[in-house]
Parts: C-alpha cells; sequence; structure tokens
C-alpha cells in the first residue's frame, strides 16, 4: 500500500471542504434533529435586495419546505424579506473589515450667541456632549468634528446632533498675515455674519405672501472654544445638499431635465439675493445660497465697499467678493415670478465686476495687493472629502458634503463630481428635526443697515464675572429688609449706559439659578464716584443708605401703581406697573438689581413735574400712554391726602422703571433726614405738574377731582 503525500495547499483545500459540509450535512437548522429529511436555508444576496430558498441538496430540485415546528422557529434569527436598498455590496465587504470606533471626548461647552440688534454676545447655554477626536472633514481653513449632546443636556428641548468646527494651522497663519486679525476675531466674525444672513432671510420671510410657497431659513450658529481653541458650532443638518449660487456671484447651471422643485428652487434662490440687495440699499449682498432644501447654511456676505473707511477693518469674512461678486450676479440675474411677486425692481445689465473699483473711504480697489485676491482662488475648496450631511449616519448611501474654503468663498459640493447636477433634497426625518431653532415669521423691523454692516466688523464680547449675590427685598407693609433668593450670575465686566450718579451692568442667571422660574437676565446698578461725593457731602447720608431708600422708594412707586390698577374699571384698559427692585451687593459695594425691560424707552412725565411734548402726528396708543401716565400721577397726589407724587414716569410701554418720588415736605421735620432720594424736587415739581395738567378721560374714570 502505497502512502500518498499531500502538498500543504492540498491539505488546506481538503480542510476546507471537511468545514463546508458542516452546515451541509450535519445539524439540522430547518428540523429539529430528529428529523431525517432536513430542509436547509440559504441565503442569497443580490445587490440591494435578499432572498430565502430551500433545498434538499445543491443539486436537488427545489422543495416546498415543512411547516417548522413551533419550539424550533429557525426563522428566529433568519434575515427577513425587508432590506435597506441602499445598502451596497461595497458596504457589505467594508463590514468584513475592523471598522475601529471613534474615540470621543467628554465636554462642557458654552454656546455663545450674537445679538444683531443689541450688537452684544450672550451665553446661549452650557451643554455636556461628547465630540469625535476624529475629524470627519477637512478644508483648507477647518476641521470639522461630530458633537452629541448627553447627560442631562441630551434631555432638553434641543437638537441633539451637531457639528463643532476648529481653525488648522495653516488659516492661523494666512489670518494673522493677511487679514491681520487672529482667529478669535474671524471665528465671531463668521457667526455675526450668519447671524445676519439669518436675518435677512427672516425679513424676507415675513415680507413674503402666501403665493411664495416655503421660505429658506438658517438656524443659529453659536462661538465655543474646544480645547481652549475658538470654534462655531451648529446643528447638523440632515438632506442631500445642493449649492445654488457661489459666493462671487454665478448661479448653478441646471441640467436641461431638472424637475420643477429644483428649478423653483433656485428661482426662490435668486429673488433672495437680489431682495437682500435691494433692501439694503444696495450696501449688501447674501451670497453662497447653498444646503439642504430650503435649510441653508455656510453663507458669505459681500459688501459694496470691502472695508470700513475709517477702521479699514474687512467686513465680515474672507469670502466677501465685494462688488466683483455682486456685479456677478446682477449680470447673470433676470428677474423671475417669484421677484415680481416680492414687488423688487428689475435690474439692468452692470459693468463687469472684475473692472468696477471696490470703494475704500478715498481709496480704490487698486491700492489693494494683489494678495487679496490670489487668496480668492486658494479659498475656494472648502471641506473636500467630508461628512454625510445628505442622511443620518445610518444611512449605507450617504451624499457627502464638501466644503470648500478659498480665502474668500466657500462651497459643497456632493462626492459624485465636480460638475455633477443639483440634487434635490431628500425630506428630513421626523427624529432628526433641524428646524427646532428654525426662524419665525415674525421679525423685528428695527434692526437698520447699518447695524447688518456693523456686524460685518469684530464686535468684541464682553468680559462677564461670575458671582453669587444675596438679593434683598423691602417690604412696606412690616417695614422690614428679607433675602428674597441667592442667586448664580455673571455679571459684565463693562457697563452698558451710564447716569449722573450710576452705571449699569448686564447681568444674567447661571446654574441652577437659571433652572427657577424667574427672569433671567437683570440690571446690576452701581454709584459711580461723583455720586459719592454728592451723597456723603449734600444729603449728609453713604452710599449703602442712599441705595436702600433708591430700593424702598421703588416699593413705594410699585405699590401706589397696584393700588391704582385695583380701583381702575375694565374702561381703563391695560394699567403702568413696576417690578421688584432689590438690594445687594457687588465686590462689597452697594447696588440695585431688577429685572431687564425689553422694548423701546419712553420718558412720559419727568421728575420736575414737566410731561412730554408730544408731536403732531403722535398716534392714539402713545397719546393714551401720556393721558394715563397723567392720570396716574394726579391719582397719587390725591390718595396720598396731597402729600406726596409719584413722578418721572418713564419705561417701556406700560412696565415702568426708575421712578421718583417728590413729597410735599422735603425732610422730616424731627430728623431732618431727606424724604427718598435726590430726584425729590418735592413742591416744585408738585406745583410745575398741577399748573401744566388738565383732567382727562381717564381722571374721569378714576374720580379724581380737577
Amino acid at each position: 500500500m502505497s502512502v500518498m503525500t499531500l502538498s500543504l495547499p492540498s491539505v488546506l483545500l481538503m480542510l476546507l471542504q471537511v468545514y463546508l459540509v458542516r452546515f451541509v450535512v450535519g445539524q439540522d437548522y430547518g428540523e429539529d434533529s430528529n428529523s431525517s429529511d432536513p430542509t436547509h436555508v440559504h441565503e442569497g444576496f443580490s445587490d440591494n435586495s435578499s432572498f430565502q430558498r430551500t433545498t434538499s441538496a445543491s443539486s436537488a430540485p427545489v422543495r416546498k419546505a415543512a411547516a417548522p415546528k413551533p419550539k424550533a422557529d429557525y426563522r428566529r434569527f433568519s434575515v427577513t424579506t425587508q432590506f435597506p436598498p441602499s445598502v451596497s455590496i461595497a458596504s457589505l465587504l467594508d463590514a468584513g473589515k475592523l471598522i475601529k470606533p471613534v474615540t470621543k471626548n467628554k465636554c462642557l461647552l458654552t454656546f455663545e450667541q450674537f445679538d444683531i440688534a443689541s450688537k452684544e454676545w450672550t451665553d446661549a447655554m452650557e451643554v455636556e456632549c461628547t465630540v469625535d477626536s476624529e475629524k470627519f472633514s477637512s478644508g483648507g481653513f477647518r476641521d470639522a468634528y461630530h458633537c452629541k449632546l448627553t447627560g442631562k443636556s441630551a434631555g432638553q428641548n434641543i437638537s441633539n446632533r451637531w457639528v463643532i468646527k476648529t481653525y488648522n494651522e495653516k488659516s492661523k497663519e494666512v489670518i494673522s498675515t493677511q487679514l491681520k486679525t487672529n482667529i478669535e476675531s474671524h471665528c465671531r466674525k463668521q457667526v455675526q455674519m450668519h447671524e445676519v444672513a439669518r436675518h435677512l432671510t427672516k425679513k424676507f420671510q415675513s415680507q413674503a405672501s402666501q403665493e411664495m410657497g416655503k421660505c429658506f431659513q438658517y438656524n443659529h450658529v453659536y462661538y465655543t472654544t474646544i480645547d481652549e481653541k475658538p470654534a462655531t458650532v451648529e446643528e447638523f443638518v440632515p438632506g442631500l445638499f445642493a449649492k445654488l449660487i457661489n459666493n462671487n456671484g454665478k448661479k448653478a447651471d441646471l441640467p436641461e431635465d431638472a424637475d420643477k422643485d429644483l428649478k423653483d428652487l433656485l428661482a426662490k434662490a435668486e429673488c433672495l439675493v437680489h431682495y437682500t440687495y435691494e433692501s439694503s440699499n444696495q450696501q449688501l449682498m447674501l451670497l453662497d445660497i447653498q444646503g439642504s432644501g430650503y435649510c441653508l447654511y455656510d453663507p458669505e456676505i459681500a459688501t459694496n465697499d470691502i472695508m470700513d473707511a475709517s477702521s479699514l477693518e474687512y467686513y465680515f469674512c474672507c469670502g466677501n467678493y465685494s462688488s466683483v461678486g455682486i456685479t456677478c450676479f446682477l449680470n447673470e440675474h433676470e428677474c423671475n415670478a417669484y421677484c415680481k411677486m416680492m414687488d423688487l425692481k428689475k435690474i439692468g445689465i452692470c459693468c463687469l465686476g472684475w473692472l468696477h473699483p471696490i470703494n475704500i473711504g478715498n481709496n480704490s480697489f487698486t491700492a489693494l495687493s494683489h494678495s487679496f485676491w490670489e487668496r480668492v482662488q486658494v479659498y475656494l475648496v472648502r471641506f473636500v472629502v467630508g461628512q454625510d450631511y445628505g442622511e443620518d449616519s445610518n444611512s449605507s448611501d450617504p451624499t457627502h458634503v464638501h466644503e470648500g474654503f478659498s480665502d474668500n468663498s466657500s462651497f459643497q459640493r456632493t462626492t459624485s463630481a465636480s460638475s455633477a447636477p443639483v440634487r434635490k433634497a431628500a425630506a428630513p426625518k421626523p427624529k432628526a428635526d433641524y428646524r427646532r431653532f428654525s426662524v419665525t415669521t415674525q421679525f423685528p423691523p428695527s434692526v437698520s443697515i447699518a447695524s447688518l454692516l456693523d456686524a460685518g466688523k469684530l464686535i468684541k464680547p464682553v468680559t462677564k464675572n461670575k458671582c453669587l449675590l444675596t438679593f434683598e427685598q423691602f417690604d412696606i407693609a412690616s417695614k422690614e429688609w428679607t433675602d428674597a433668593m441667592e442667586v448664580e450670575c455673571t455679571v459684565d465686566s463693562e457697563k452698558f449706559s451710564s447716569g449722573g450718579f450710576r452705571d449699569a451692568y448686564h447681568c444674567k442667571l447661571t446654574g441652577k439659578s437659571a433652572g427657577q422660574n424667574i427672569s433671567n437676565r437683570w440690571v446690576i446698578k452701581t454709584y459711580n464716584e461723583k455720586s459719592k461725593e454728592v451723597i456723603s457731602t449734600q444729603l449728609k447720608t453713604n452710599i449703602e443708605s442712599h441705595c436702600r431708600k433708591q430700593v424702598q422708594m421703588h416699593e413705594v412707586a410699585r405699590h401706589l401703581t397696584k393700588k391704582f390698577q385695583s380701583q381702575a374699571s375694565q374702561e381703563m384698559g391695560k394699567c403702568f406697573q413696576y417690578n421688584h427692585v432689590y438690594y445687594t451687593t457687588i465686590d462689597e459695594k452697594p447696588a440695585t438689581v431688577e429685572e431687564f425691560v425689553p422694548g423701546l424707552f419712553a420718558k412720559l412725565i419727568n421728575n420736575n413735574g414737566k410731561k412730554a411734548d408730544l408731536p403732531e402726528d403722535a398716534d392714539k396708543d402713545l397719546k393714551d400712554l401720556l393721558a394715563k401716565a397723567e392720570c396716574l400721577v394726579h391719582y397719587t397726589y390725591e390718595s396720598s391726602n396731597q402729600q406726596l407724587m409719584l413722578l418721572d414716569i418713564q419705561g417701556s410701554g406700560y412696565c415702568l422703571y426708575d421712578p421718583e418720588i417728590a413729597t410735599n415736605d422735603i425732610m422730616d421735620a424731627s430728623s431732618l433726614e431727606y424724604y427718598f432720594c435726590c430726584g425729590n424736587y418735592s413742591s416744585v415739581g408738585i406745583t410745575c405738574f398741577l399748573n401744566e395738567h388738565e383732567c382727562n378721560a381717564y381722571c374721569k374714570m378714576m374720580d379724581l377731582s380737577q
């Protein structure tokens, strides 16, 4: 008997053949182990589907499978007939290789928000989150990282998926040497620019008719720091990406067979750009219209003047093509049906932007270095290989978003090809509601064009100091001081307003205090050096005493207005009111603290008794406001038996603050202490008001004597 010599490949092949029989002739997955004629299940995979068939052997005819016994349901772990159609064979093979999880870093981030109207930075929220340690996309200037809220932050009524963008080393050099600024300043201006774009689209939406249909919107973008480095943070936007208009003013070339929805999207984008130029008196133009469907992101703004004439600071960011981008758009744009709906003026042909000088005060664009336009070309490729903004993270066939950063523009395109047609955005999934922070149809009309341009220049945030303050409240009835509450807060280090005696600072509750059912925005008023001298030398008292009397006087004013309101009939309508004012100390200095009152300020009656002179064309509401103010002053004088009079009627609408009280006698006869505060005009103010006042309809409603 001869001995068979086998090579190593032959041995491996035999082992493989043996191993292949394991599931062919072996354990019964079709019936239980006692079955003599098992039916084996074979799964067949095609590109985008799965199916199941039965066979008794590899060459045997297909036979009907026997009904499985209840206790041996082999289909418990089998595939179903439903399968995500977008999973490709390449993705299935990729899953055969190890895919390591991305390391995530736990962070506590503060999101700072910019407000155009007030030109202020405020802390929008503080969140716990995890940030991927590996970037998912990179560009010439920035790297992008996934961010997900965790802990209590994830339970809030806000989006859970965010994107953080940080600046790379190359950007630091360009921003410092060519733009003559630093990373933080450029990053904050990026946020400011985004808020201007958001403002313009909200204004457009508020003026659009129902015939316009759906309008574009921008979500908020916030400033933050991660590992002490400046960054922007924004909500993750699902859906397929489309760039409609570039920052150089050129619009997308749609394919001939583009559907109506896509054509409408581009037409509305052109209308929006046209609107921003006309509504800003041709001072600026919103460009880089891109995003997912009607949810836009990463805009650029072109300004007629590329920089501020006085400071020589560049408006907005590197993507500002100035008159070049504006002229290019105007030359290409033809007014469409949506422009007519918005009643926009038809635009004529302009001279070529490349030949148009960009005004910089008395200088022209020719005085600028050529390096500025060299940066334009470099900045044109922002994120090269990037994130799936097209679908959520579970999508098997994502459309990747590429952001291209050049010095002066950004664009995004799909990975299919640079010349690929723009595709229609998919409807967002219900759980990924990126519109949670989206704009509304209501918009404050008071933001001027000058304010929009101011937002194109860096507005530095005010440094804030963390404090633990005790608010003391005065009660008139018991004549006692009590601790109303102790709060954690941040107080601006820079005052936002000053008067003859006091300086005012913004204050915002933080931590657990912010979660209480009280206002979050407050104003702290401290005494300046001039006031200390006057109070000590002329009023013969100290700052703490005067500060506490300020609170006491405010509570008297609050009491009088509440009493007035309780006696007013329904015919009176809305009545005036005062919020509480508290005493506190900050840095061991006496101060008052009160809720911030939004709205436009109006002084109706001065503390010297003189009332405001209304213009002849004043509307009925303003006349009613003044008439009610006179009635309130008249009431306080009569209800106090002519002992005192509430004056300095001022505030926002019916919410008053900073009153003064005039007393018939200026000081107490026994102690010789001045009543109330330095604004007490005594009989001088009282007499002046009585001489000017003529009883009106509201005085008659309150049954006040002539």
